[in-house]
Protein backbone atom coordinates (compact mmCIF):
# COMPACT_ATOMS: atom_id res chain seq x y z
CA UNK A 1 0.00 0.00 0.00
CA UNK A 2 1.53 3.27 -1.12
CA UNK A 3 1.28 6.47 0.89
CA UNK A 4 0.02 9.47 -0.99
CA UNK A 5 2.08 12.62 -0.69
CA UNK A 6 0.13 15.46 0.78
CA UNK A 7 0.23 18.53 -1.37
CA UNK A 8 0.96 21.75 0.49
CA UNK A 9 -0.88 24.87 -0.72
CA UNK A 10 1.43 27.45 -2.28
CA UNK A 11 0.48 30.01 0.39
CA UNK A 12 1.89 27.72 3.12
CA UNK A 13 4.86 26.45 1.10
CA UNK A 14 6.99 29.55 1.74
CA UNK A 15 6.31 29.29 5.49
CA UNK A 16 7.39 25.65 5.51
CA UNK A 17 10.60 26.47 3.65
CA UNK A 18 11.40 29.33 6.05
CA UNK A 19 10.88 27.11 9.10
CA UNK A 20 13.03 24.31 7.67
CA UNK A 21 15.86 26.72 6.80
CA UNK A 22 15.79 28.12 10.37
CA UNK A 23 15.99 24.58 11.76
CA UNK A 24 18.97 23.82 9.51
CA UNK A 25 20.73 27.00 10.66
CA UNK A 26 20.14 26.16 14.34
CA UNK A 27 21.34 22.60 13.79
CA UNK A 28 24.44 23.84 11.96
CA UNK A 29 25.23 26.26 14.80
CA UNK A 30 24.76 23.58 17.46
CA UNK A 31 27.04 21.14 15.63
CA UNK A 32 29.74 23.80 15.30
CA UNK A 33 29.30 24.75 18.97
CA UNK A 34 29.77 21.17 20.13
CA UNK A 35 32.79 20.60 17.89
CA UNK A 36 34.36 23.84 19.20
CA UNK A 37 33.91 22.65 22.78
CA UNK A 38 35.33 19.25 21.82
CA UNK A 39 38.49 20.91 20.48
CA UNK A 40 38.73 23.04 23.63
CA UNK A 41 38.42 19.95 25.89
CA UNK A 42 41.20 18.21 23.93
CA UNK A 43 43.47 21.21 24.57
CA UNK A 44 42.57 21.27 28.26
CA UNK A 45 40.68 24.58 28.05
CA UNK A 46 37.37 25.33 29.77
CA UNK A 47 34.20 24.83 27.74
CA UNK A 48 32.32 27.82 26.36
CA UNK A 49 28.67 28.52 27.02
CA UNK A 50 26.51 28.97 23.93
CA UNK A 51 26.23 32.72 24.65
CA UNK A 52 30.04 33.06 24.80
CA UNK A 53 30.33 31.05 21.59
CA UNK A 54 27.88 33.27 19.68
CA UNK A 55 29.56 36.45 20.98
CA UNK A 56 32.84 35.44 19.32
CA UNK A 57 31.60 36.34 15.86
CA UNK A 58 35.02 37.63 14.87
CA UNK A 59 36.39 34.11 15.24
CA UNK A 60 34.03 32.57 12.67
CA UNK A 61 35.25 31.25 9.35
CA UNK A 62 33.52 31.78 6.00
CA UNK A 63 31.05 28.96 6.61
CA UNK A 64 29.97 30.43 9.95
CA UNK A 65 31.80 27.96 12.18
CA UNK A 66 34.00 28.84 15.13
CA UNK A 67 37.63 28.97 14.04
CA UNK A 68 40.40 28.99 16.69
CA UNK A 69 43.10 30.24 14.31
CA UNK A 70 41.08 33.38 13.63
CA UNK A 71 40.67 33.95 17.36
CA UNK A 72 44.44 33.57 17.86
CA UNK A 73 45.09 36.06 15.03
CA UNK A 74 42.72 38.54 16.67
CA UNK A 75 44.50 38.22 20.02
CA UNK A 76 47.91 38.64 18.40
CA UNK A 77 46.83 41.72 16.42
CA UNK A 78 45.41 43.36 19.57
CA UNK A 79 48.68 42.67 21.40
CA UNK A 80 50.75 44.26 18.62
CA UNK A 81 48.53 47.14 17.44
CA UNK A 82 46.35 47.81 20.53
CA UNK A 83 42.59 47.78 21.07
CA UNK A 84 42.10 50.74 18.73
CA UNK A 85 42.36 48.30 15.84
CA UNK A 86 38.80 47.14 16.60
CA UNK A 87 37.18 50.56 16.24
CA UNK A 88 39.38 52.57 13.83
CA UNK A 89 38.39 52.58 10.17
CA UNK A 90 40.37 52.65 6.95
CA UNK A 91 39.51 52.62 3.21
CA UNK A 92 40.56 49.59 1.19
CA UNK A 93 42.71 50.45 -1.82
CA UNK A 94 41.03 47.88 -4.12
CA UNK A 95 37.32 47.78 -3.21
CA UNK A 96 37.22 51.38 -1.83
CA UNK A 97 34.99 50.36 1.11
CA UNK A 98 35.51 51.80 4.58
CA UNK A 99 36.24 48.94 7.02
CA UNK A 100 37.61 48.39 10.51
CA UNK A 101 41.40 47.95 10.74
CA UNK A 102 40.90 44.38 12.00
CA UNK A 103 39.50 43.50 8.55
CA UNK A 104 42.79 44.40 6.80
CA UNK A 105 45.75 42.12 6.10
CA UNK A 106 48.67 42.50 8.49
CA UNK A 107 52.32 41.63 8.73
CA UNK A 108 52.98 40.96 12.39
CA UNK A 109 56.77 40.68 12.12
CA UNK A 110 57.06 44.13 10.52
CA UNK A 111 54.12 45.62 12.50
CA UNK A 112 52.40 46.81 9.32
CA UNK A 113 48.72 46.98 8.39
CA UNK A 114 48.40 46.71 4.61
CA UNK A 115 46.15 48.95 2.48
CA UNK A 116 44.15 45.97 1.16
CA UNK A 117 41.34 44.28 3.11
CA UNK A 118 41.44 40.54 3.76
CA UNK A 119 38.63 39.85 1.25
CA UNK A 120 40.46 41.56 -1.63
CA UNK A 121 43.74 39.91 -0.64
CA UNK A 122 42.04 36.51 -0.62
CA UNK A 123 40.66 37.13 -4.14
CA UNK A 124 44.14 38.10 -5.36
CA UNK A 125 45.61 34.93 -3.89
CA UNK A 126 42.90 32.77 -5.47
CA UNK A 127 43.68 34.21 -8.91
CA UNK A 128 47.42 33.64 -8.37
CA UNK A 129 47.05 29.99 -7.39
CA UNK A 130 44.64 29.17 -10.24
CA UNK A 131 47.44 29.40 -12.80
Amino acid sequence: MKKKNKEIPSSQLSKVKAVSSKKKQILKTNNAFHSANYRRRKKGLKELTFAEYTNQKIALDSSGRYHPRKENALIQSIEIFGKGILSQKKICKRCTKKKNLIEFSMRYSEKIILNVCKECEQERQKKYWKY
